[in-house]
This record gives C-alpha cells, structure tokens and sequence, in this order.
C-alpha cells in the first residue's frame, strides 16, 4: 500500500493493490479536491490508459499482464497531480 500526498496544491490519494484468485485490483481514495482520475497500465512495452474517472474513491480490474500501474489525480483548480505508481511483482 502506497501513502502520501502528490502536492498540497493538488490532492492526495490512497493506492492500493487487491489480488484474490488470480486476479488483481487497483483501488484509490482521494481527497475531496481531486475531480477526475486517470488510471493507466504498462503491459508489456506498451502503456495503456484504462479509465478515466470522476470519483472521490474507486477501483478498477487490471488486466492479467499488467506489470505496473499509475494513477494521476487532477484537482479541481486543474492542476494534475504526479502519478501514484505500483510495479507488480511475479
């Protein structure tokens, strides 16, 4: 689990990995201030974007082959946050 604020003049999130049966789940849980989520998969060389949401809090299914996953929060005054990351291990 990942802690910490991207920037006070941006929002900040909680990250976390779920994995159950094979599967695997990114969740997050933002400050009020972050509008819209960006949540993105690296999957072999390629990075590819898998949702883009307006949600305080959320989660996603991540796709069998993801190595990492990013997720990027744009506050409501539009400025984007750095992205919280999470490399996946075998």
């Amino acid at each position: 689990r990942l802690q910490g604020d991207w920037s006070s003049d941006v929002c900040s999130s909680d990250l976390e990995l779920e994995r159950s049966s094979g599967s695997m789940r990114v969740a997050w849980q933002a400050s009020a201030d972050c509008r819209t989520f960006v949540v993105q998969a690296q999957r072999g060389r390629r990075w590819q974007t898998l949702a883009v949401r307006g949600a305080e809090r959320g989660s996603l299914d991540l796709p069998a082959d993801t190595t990492v996953v990013a997720v990027r929060g744009v506050a409501a005054n539009g400025l984007v946050g750095a992205p919280k990351v999470l490399v996946l291990g075998n």
